[in-house]
């Protein structure tokens, strides 16, 4: 058992070490298509984004060490791993706000290609599809609203949720896997994100 402990500890280490230099390698280049010396501030200046990037195949890896939970009071499961997910949805719109129109594709797409290097490739190839679509959805929702920033937020997530919730279901454990009932809730642990942050705008708006 502690050798096995010792093993996860070790991978845990190694695959968080390799994402780690990977986005700093990435904020290099990132930062330096804009700026030739690019320095501290400018990465604050891209901090969603980069946490965006980071936060792809960070939740892709943790589906190796974070198992499924039952669903109360009936004989289903749900993956916990969807309340981070709804977050991360929303983290996309703040990079949006960041980098613009037409750089929004590259954090997705660098997200993705670390998650091929340090995740299951059937995870990585799921979320990877789920991702490139809900988020199409999600960008567009949010780019032809004219609503204030937190209606923008719910109004996206509400339109992509379920497009990345049964993509990322069926393709990664089958359509079996996908039912009304954790269906529903993965819908709402997803949106919960969305909620959480759009009510903090709110009310600090």
């Amino acid at each position: 058992a502690e050798s096995s402990s010792g093993r996860a500890a070790d991978a845990a280490g190694h695959g968080a070490d390799l994402t780690s230099k990977a986005i700093l390698r990435l904020d290099t280049i990132g930062l330096a298509c804009v700026d030739e010396n690019p320095t501290e501030e400018d990465a604050m200046k891209y901090r969603f984004t980069l946490a965006y990037i980071a936060a792809i195949p960070a939740t892709n890896w943790l589906f190796a060490y974070v198992g499924v939970l039952p669903i109360p009071g009936t004989g289903y499961v749900f993956h916990p791993l969807a309340f981070l997910v709804g977050f991360w949805l929303v983290l996309r719109d703040f990079a949006h706000r960041e980098i613009g129109d037409h750089w929004v594709i590259a954090p997705v797409l660098l997200g993705m290609g670390l998650s091929f290097l340090t995740s299951d490739p059937r995870i990585a190839m799921a979320s990877a599809i789920a991702f490139l679509l809900s988020e199409a959805i999600d960008y567009i929702v949010y780019r032809l609203s004219n609503k204030p920033i937190a209606q923008r937020i719910l109004a996206s997530s509400a339109a992509s949720v379920p497009v990345d919730s049964i993509l990322f279901s069926g393709i990664a454990f089958g359509l079996a896997s996908i039912n009304v009932v954790t269906f529903s809730v993965m819908l709402a642990a997803k949106m919960a994100g969305a909620c959480v942050v759009a009510g903090f705008l709110w009310k600090h708006r």
